[in-house]
């Protein structure tokens, strides 16, 4: 049959205990009642336990074929004596084209409690414990989720007791039993509480506990089809903010630029003004080439070259003055006039370079 011509997808619910199995199809919301739809098998010791749930879970695949529904897993649960079991199904995946899928006995039984058919249904679950005598599940439906009770070290006489005070403390009563374990556990606690609650029968607590376990892989299976726009929605943020980032990068890294050259313009500024101190007349040449390389201020040449001009010979006259009135001390005279004439020196080149700097890095001036 091809792809086209299945209707549905559909789900093998297998429940394995140590002397019985239950293997039913889920197919879809409205999908038949496990104990009409369903086949259980009791192990006996002419066939392997694993060719008599392979030939059954072959039955069932067929069955759901003929109406048109495919198979597409194989939910199985089990208790802990039917651990070697479960090696029964080492070859069907490959075979059916289906994939196995192990089921907790806990979430097998909650997914069963909260289908409406089962709303007013405890689900127990009785397996051997090696260490520990008996190990007891109960799960049973309440208004917001299933709620569980599990009980350890339980022995066949004190197991029925252990139920009965599970369901006498819950709000509202159950009125249906699904039952399931070795039937030299489950039919003494039958025995006593079928006077206080109706059982389901060996068949139907099988059967009705393989549907729980096709109703959970369904239910685990349905959180993979997550709507995408979430992460979509995400993933346009960060190019939004990456823009804004890099617009903010390139403005602060042009600030930062300008930070060290604005800082080592001055550095070099003074060092032709310092050097020459001794000579008096040569400061007045050296004046006129400084503002040569600056654009900006060409009027203040030559306001500025006529100033230190006339100090110069004031400072001449005074120094000749000096050098009438005590002939020794030359070299103390030519000291004091640079001390007048180094504030005006600086600073032009530190007006000039300045700006020289702004121009390049900013593109205008300040």
């Amino acid at each position: 049959m091809s792809d086209e011509e299945w209707s549905m997808d559909a789900v093998i619910g297998v429940a394995l205990t140590a002397t019985t199995a239950g293997i039913t199809l889920a197919s879809g919301d409205e999908a038949p009642h496990a104990a009409a739809d369903g086949v259980t098998v009791s192990f006996d010791d002419r066939r392997s336990a694993g060719a008599q749930l392979a030939g059954a879970v072959r039955r069932i695949y067929a069955q759901g074929a003929k109406r048109g529904c495919r198979a597409r897993s194989v939910a199985v649960t089990w208790t802990a004596d039917a651990d070697g079991h479960v090696a029964g199904f080492s070859g069907l995946p490959a075979e059916l084209d289906v994939d196995l899928l192990p089921v907790p006995l806990a979430s097998a039984g909650s997914a069963l409690v909260s289908d409406s058919d089962y709303a007013d249904t405890v689900v127990c679950v009785l397996e051997p414990d090696v260490a520990r005598g008996l190990r007891g599940h109960a799960v049973v439906a309440d208004t917001d989720e299933p709620r569980a009770a599990v009980a350890v070290g339980l022995h066949d006489d004190d197991a029925a007791d252990w139920l009965a005070e599970v369901l006498g403390g819950l709000d509202s009563r159950p009125r249906r039993l699904v039952l399931v374990g070795a039937d030299e556990h489950v039919h003494p606690v039958a025995a006593e509480l079928s006077n206080h609650i109706r059982i389901d029968s060996d068949a139907d607590s099988i059967l009705a506990l393989a549907r729980g376990a096709a109703l959970a892989s369904a239910r685990d299976a349905a959180p993979a089809g997550v709507d995408e726009q979430g992460p979509k929605r995400l993933a346009r943020r960060p190019v939004w903010l990456t823009s804004v980032a890099l617009a903010a990068m390139v403005l602060v890294s042009a600030l930062v630029a300008t930070m060290p050259l604005g800082s080592a313009g001055p550095s070099p500024a003074p060092a032709p003004a310092h050097v020459p101190v001794s000579p008096a007349v040569q400061v007045p040449p050296k004046l006129s080439p400084s503002p040569r390389p600056s654009p900006i201020p060409p009027e203040p040449e030559p306001s500025a070259v006529p100033a230190p001009a006339s100090d110069a010979p004031a400072v001449n006259q005074k120094q000749n003055q000096s050098d009438t009135s005590a002939g020794v001390p030359e070299g103390r005279a030519p000291h004091v006039p640079p001390l007048a004439v180094e504030p005006a020196v600086p600073a032009p080149p530190q007006v000039a370079e300045a700006p020289d700097n702004c121009v390049v890095l900013c593109g205008f001036v300040l």
